[in-house]
């Protein structure tokens, strides 16, 4: 018997938490059970079944200990293909346009003035998704809608799409969700109302903070104001049923008064709040640590019992990037195919470093 290589130990109030990154599970130990551990690691690690039988048992069960035939890399390996390599889910990303009706100091999207997509591309996608599902494997399809703001384009564009995705899977036993990443602005009744039968199910809608900030960053025309009106929106999908990750993007200046946040969601029912989730991220360009503020940010949410999100994954192989799936595209409003939304913005200089590096990593 031997200790797993995915163990980690550290202090928290007087006690020691051992935390196996590999199974995602923790136990608390007292001091003196971590002595134990410890101390028996470069002698015998064994010696703990004849002096703790419980301890002992419980670092197995919980494959802090595992036996010496144990191939971990390998259980590594199956996990990631497992996750990576699911044939029977497939996951299409559509930018409609590369336009946005707000011009975002943090974007990294570069916009493109009546970049839309025509109907030539619709149907060659279309035509894909078809051929697509056809193989019987497909028991999962999902269509995500970015870009740009795919919103500009909702009729022309993202109805037809999941109008004959809907109609081609409708004698399939094929499930099908949609989701939007979108400013929320241009949401309005009738698209709401047909989200259920198109299978639309979730939005990601972004606040720059509490409505002064906000405003400063997201605006049309002479800078007219867009968070009373995105805020109307966000209830219009929880009264639906539609779920709404609320991504709250923050710099040091977002903090002024952003707590007021909680208070114009203070409306809502039980079940509207089951359906709202807020997402905080600190942007990219900030270069001040805010770790701490968030965190206690995310405590003020929580103690009026919203839930909420910390964008600080660090298992990267659980909870893969999308664009590691083997079953996922990333289609442009051009006919271009991605694995990746970043890489549409990047040069072509740069898409090479990448794929050479992503090459000699393999």
């Amino acid at each position: 018997m031997r200790t797993s290589q995915f163990n980690l130990f550290f202090s928290h109030q007087g006690n020691m938490i051992g935390y196996n990154s590999l199974e995602n599970d923790f136990i608390l130990l007292t001091n003196e059970l971590y002595d134990l551990y410890t101390e028996t690691l470069s002698k015998d690690i064994t010696k703990i079944a004849a002096i703790h039988p419980d301890f002992w048992k419980l670092l197995i069960d919980k494959h802090f200990i595992i036996s010496d035939d144990t191939d971990e890399l390998q259980q590594v390996k199956n996990l990631v293909h497992s996750i990576d390599c699911d044939q029977e889910a497939y996951h299409l990303i559509i930018n409609p346009t590369l336009n946005c009706n707000f011009k975002c100091w943090y974007c990294y999207e570069t916009h493109i003035k009546g970049s839309k997509m025509d109907g030539t591309t619709i149907e060659k996608i279309k035509k894909h998704i078809a051929q697509k599902l056809s193989n019987g494997i497909v028991k999962q399809f999902t269509i995500s809608w970015f870009g740009g703001e795919p919103l500009l384009y909702y009729k022309q564009i993202v109805f037809p799409i999941l109008e004959f995705a809907n109609e081609y899977i409708a004698d399939k036993n094929i499930r099908f969700n949609s989701n939007f990443t979108s400013n929320g602005f241009l949401l309005n009744d009738k698209m709401i109302s047909d989200f259920s039968r198109l299978g639309i199910n979730q939005f990601q809608i972004t606040l720059d903070g509490h409505r002064e900030k906000h405003n400063e960053v997201r605006y049309i025309g002479n800078k007219n104001g867009t968070y009373d009106k995105i805020i109307t929106n966000i209830k219009k999908c929880l009264k639906t049923k539609i779920h709404v990750t609320c991504r709250i993007n923050i710099s040091k200046d977002t903090f002024n008064n952003i707590e007021k946040i909680i208070d114009d969601f203070s409306d809502l029912s039980p079940t509207e709040k089951y359906y709202l989730d807020f997402s905080f991220n600190q942007v990219w360009q900030e270069k001040e640590n805010l770790h701490d503020k968030i965190l206690k940010l995310i405590d003020l949410f929580n103690s009026y019992q919203f839930t909420n999100q910390y964008n600080m994954n660090i298992d990267t192989v659980k909870n893969s990037c999308y664009a590691d799936k083997r079953s996922q595209a990333t289609i442009n409003y051009n006919g271009d195919v991605f694995k990746c939304t970043v890489l549409i913005n990047l040069t072509k200089i740069e898409k090479l470093i990448l794929f050479e590096i992503s090459f000699f990593m393999r």
